[in-house]
């Protein structure tokens, strides 16, 4: 079963509880000076929600030859070559990606590689839909959240999760109008869902997409 990761937060305000499918565990929170027994108290109530949530936890997938992964939408299915070169080489195909490595595990190659790519493709997209709203963004930041999938700062910079690049396209289209919206709007407001949808083409599919299957990004790496 997968373990209950206990954290003590002074700034907490109740007991809570989240899956953090990224480290395949469920977090709960808990405000300082919380006695045990309210601690064990709460964790029975929600036995069963709980249960459920371990029991859709996702392992991890380790990048492996023959491994697949999804890469823009599309299953890929990861071949690793050894050569003697101190380099390590990756190549992607419409259904593949090759890494010629001398290296046991590529892993941290092929993470590095993707961030690249994600990078190469939120850039110009993020700064082009700023511009249609007559904003501009002064830095774009590519992390590994495990609870959200960006954020607009009030100097105007914007982080992404590299994993959307995983997503299928219309999925980081959105994810990237979402937070060029909040340049204008920032907040949630009508106004703000306006702008943002008038940024992108599926905004109800992509926001459904990331609800409904973003935890499935976190099975790599």
């Amino acid at each position: 079963m997968n373990e209950i990761v206990q954290t003590v937060n002074p700034r907490a305000k109740r007991l809570s509880l989240r899956v953090d499918q990224k480290a395949g565990v469920i977090r709960l929170t808990v405000p300082k000076w919380t006695m045990q027994r309210t601690i064990d108290r709460f964790l029975s109530k929600q036995a069963d929600w709980i249960k459920d949530k371990q029991k859709h936890l996702l392992p991890k997938i380790n990048i492996t030859d023959g491994a697949v992964i999804p890469f823009t939408g599309t299953d890929h299915v990861i071949r690793i070559q050894k050569h003697t070169k101190r380099t390590t080489d990756i190549e992607i195909t419409d259904s593949s990606i090759l890494i010629t490595t001398s290296r046991d595990d590529p892993s941290s190659n092929l993470k590095r590689w993707i961030i690249e790519y994600a990078r190469e493709i939120i850039t110009p997209l993020a700064n082009e839909k700023a511009s249609q709203i007559n904003k501009t963004i002064s830095k774009i930041d590519l992390r590994d959240p495990s609870s959200r999938w960006g954020s607009c700062s009030t100097d105007k910079r914007l982080m992404f999760s590299w994993r959307v690049i995983m997503a299928p396209p219309y999925v980081l289209d959105y994810l990237v109008a979402h937070e060029v919206a909040h340049l204008k709007h920032m907040d949630h407001s009508q106004k703000f869902w306006d702008t943002c949808y008038d940024l992108c083409d599926r905004p109800d599919e992509g926001r459904a997409w990331l609800k409904n299957h973003g935890n499935d990004l976190m099975r790599w790496f």
